[in-house]
């Protein structure tokens, strides 16, 4: 019933039209027949009008009792479906439009002469021409990519006014990817309070990445999101139409990740970077890159050899630079030639370089002669030479005693060696933690020196320790003895090791003796060991562990030879290299972001008035905010991102430099594979959706026969028709009583 009627609930006022026989029926006189030989000439004359009375009462009780079932079942709101022989009785009747418009950048590809964009836009505004106002239909515009926390409006009934938001969308460029199947599904909560007939149009090019996203839930099967969008459309009575303004090439190359292929840089030398350049098409490309380092009229500007892209694959293309001056660098490259679509043809990249890096070793023995203390074997292999020249140390490493590192300021280094400390000042340990945050690396080495529960407590509590301190083992012999372990299991594809993977380096490296350790527990859930011990416990030896930028490497010996050989043996120099370069892989993430994601900065200090300015060149005064349960630290975020290029940070007090953020455009985007009818079919089949078009054709007739409309209207008219008709009934019958 209630796929023909709206409110089918009142059908029971349909009851009324027995209520003119109900009161016939009461109202009925009843008589007792007397003879009375004067009445015999009246009967007669009686008997002759009778017949035509009955008649003209019957009349006037049937149009009484027809007048009670139109009302109550106009009331009702009655459906009939839309044919040739009642298109005239059931009108079209109201519509609720939701106009679901794809603006993400692949929309804005001029692989023909006019961008899908421009002929969705076309699009839409023919289908709200189509919609006549005052006839109770409704219609919102619905952007599928919408800044953070924009709301969806509700259904309009001035469609003046979802003009002006299709054309405020038309306005406004975009260059994130959407998630169609999120704004469908927005699209039906918006038409959830309305009656009558629903519709969802989809103006897209079709873009697989955007109609099967990978970034929903973990684990989500993206197709899964269709076949229950699907369910609730049905559910709701709402129906889906796409219109396919997409072209039909697809070929399209980007430029999908740039990055640095050193750890760290510094102005000692050449450092290396490799462009990924993804050929999304079916044909073979060529290309170049156009380098851009620096900013003009200093720039650097040069271009490397075209090189041929296959399809469906990524081409590596490398390229070196040697910094001469410290600070933020910005790399941009570009595709030669540019093609359709541009906007995935860019990529920067934003690049702290400095003089050297910096690394603070903190000696737990101090007072002891050289090379017996803990710090003096990693004090020579990071800084060899000591001395400066083009062959110097990428490293200028600083060695204080565990007594001066409470009042040793942080804020200078970017890497972090605690040896053997005995104590760990509460206060100091939080903000270490700050600086591996973000982004330093931090190195930890044992010794008889190191008490369990203080790590335990200071580290281990406030997660800067990959694992869990137990109890030491100590053999009491030399290095060599009876009674020491050597490494057992070994992951040397980590980069901290892999140099020592070779099959001639491998056996030497597993060769070191160890005679003292820690026993331990897991840590937490993130820390990954990378190597353990030959002992039965099999005690980690080395272990990760990444804090927010930064990272963490937990070595379970020491940095002198109380407990190895290890220090003096031609290894320690690589290691102790690997592990301080790998500690800082991860600083200078959050310089590089995508579209959309936050920009954050913190300061050790207040850093006065913050200035941002945009790659539109418009300068934002952000507010510094002191850090919640972080005393001394403030921070600064701006989450509009929304156009790639570079964001330069200025800070007006405490000296600082100005920084450069590098914004840059989901590459997946640049995947322009289209999702075909026939799949879409396949994968849900009973979607309620048509697809209308291809490539760009308009859409069909919005009110096609064969739906349903309301009559409601019609059937108004009939009541009031009969209305008159009762009224001329009743006074011709009276008037020939009379």
């Amino acid at each position: 019933m209630e796929g023909f009627f709206l409110n089918p609930a009142l059908l029971w006022g349909t009851l009324l039209v027995g209520v003119p026989v109900l009161i016939h029926l009461l109202t009925k006189r009843r008589f007792r027949r007397l003879p009375w030989a004067a009445m015999e000439f009246l009967n007669r004359a009686h008997q002759r009008t009778q017949k035509r009375l009955r008649v003209e009462n019957l009349l006037l009780l049937a149009v009484r009792m027809a007048l009670l079932a139109l009302l109550a079942a106009a009331l009702a709101r009655p459906l009939l479906r839309r044919t040739a022989l009642f298109a005239g009785i059931a009108p079209e009747g109201e519509r609720n439009l939701a106009l679901v418009i794809d603006n993400s950048y692949s929309m804005r590809s001029r692989l023909v002469q006019r961008t899908p964009f421009e002929r969705a836009l076309e699009q839409a505004r023919k289908l709200l021409a189509s919609l006549r106002e005052g006839r109770g239909n409704r219609a919102v515009v619905i952007a599928a990519v919408r800044k953070g926390g924009q709301p969806v409006k509700e259904p309009l009934f001035h469609l003046e006014s979802v003009r002006a938001d299709l054309e405020a969308i038309g306005a406004e460029t975009s260059y994130r990817p959407a998630d169609l199947p999120e704004a469908l599904e927005q699209a039906l909560q918006a038409l959830r309070k309305t009656s009558g007939r629903r519709e969802v149009w989809l103006f897209t090019d079709l873009q697989r990445a955007n109609l099967m996203p990978t970034n929903g839930r973990p684990g989500e099967d993206p197709s899964a999101r269709l076949k229950e969008l699907g369910a609730a459309y049905r559910k709701e009575s709402t129906e889906l139409r796409i219109v396919d303004v997409g072209p039909r090439s697809t070929e399209n190359s980007g430029i999908a990740d740039l990055r640095m292929d050193d750890r760290v840089a510094t102005t000692a030398g050449e450092l290396h970077f490799t462009a990924s350049v993804r050929n999304h098409g079916e044909r073979p490309a060529e290309a170049a890159l156009r380098v851009t380092v620096g900013d003009p009229p200093a720039a650097r500007i040069f271009t490397t050899e075209r090189n041929a892209l296959p399809p469906g694959r990524e081409t590596a293309i490398g390229f070196t630079h040697h910094f001469k001056e410290k600070g933020f660098h910005a790399v941009r490259v570009e595709l030669e030639p540019s093609d359709g679509l541009d906007v995935d043809d860019r990529r920067r990249l934003v690049v702290e370089v400095k003089e050297r890096i910096q690394v603070l070793l903190v000696d737990g023995k101090p007072d002891q002669a050289r090379f017996e203390n803990g710090t003096d074997f990693l004090r020579a292999a990071l800084d060899p030479l000591e001395e400066g020249g083009e062959d110097r140390s990428p490293f200028l490493p600083t060695t204080i005693s565990d007594f001066n590192f409470e009042r040793t300021r942080l804020d200078d280094y970017d890497v972090f060696a605690l040896c053997d400390l005995p104590v760990l000042p509460a206060e100091k340990v939080r903000e270490l933690k700050e600086k591996i945050i973000a982004g330093r690396g931090l190195l930890l080495f044992m010794g008889e020196k190191t008490k369990a529960d203080v790590m335990n407590q200071t580290l281990g509590a406030t997660g800067l320790l990959p694992v869990k301190l137990t109890r030491p083992q100590l053999h009491t012999g030399p290095v060599g003895a009876s009674g020491a372990v050597k490494l057992g299991k070994v992951e040397f594809n980590h980069p901290v090791l892999k140099l020592f993977g070779s099959e001639q380096i491998k056996p030497l490296f597993l060769e070191i003796p160890y005679r003292g350790w820690f026993q331990c527990d897991p840590g937490p859930e993130d820390a990954l060991v990378v190597a353990r011990l030959g002992d039965p416990a099999a005690s980690p030896w080395l272990a990760e562990l990444r804090v927010g930028e930064g990272m963490v490497l937990w070595f379970n010996t020491t940095a002198n030879r109380d407990w190895s050989s290890l220090p003096a043996s031609p290894f320690f120099l690589p290691l102790v290299h690997e592990a301080a370069t790998w500690s800082l892989a991860g600083a200078g993430a959050g310089r590089n972001l995508i579209v959309g994601r936050d920009l954050r900065r913190s300061f050790s200090r207040f850093p006065g008035e913050v200035t941002l300015r945009t790659p539109l060149d418009d300068r934002v005064r952000l507010t510094a905010h002191p850090r919640e349960g972080e005393p001394g630290r403030f921070g600064v975020f701006y989450e509009a991102t929304d156009v790639p290029g570079l964001y330069r940070l200025a800070a007006k007090e405490g000296g600082l430099p100005e920084e450069l953020f590098a914004v840059n455009v989901e590459p997946s985007e640049g995947d322009l594979r289209r999702f075909s009818e026939r799949e879409w079919k396949a994968l849900a089949p009973d979607f309620p959706v048509r697809f209308e078009g291809s490539g760009g054709v308009a859409p069909a007739d919005p009110g096609p026969r064969g739906e349903k409309g309301e009559i409601w209207k019609t059937l108004i008219g009939g009541v009031l028709v009969l209305l008159v008709v009762e009224m001329l009934l009743a006074w011709h019958f009276g008037k020939r009583l009379a």
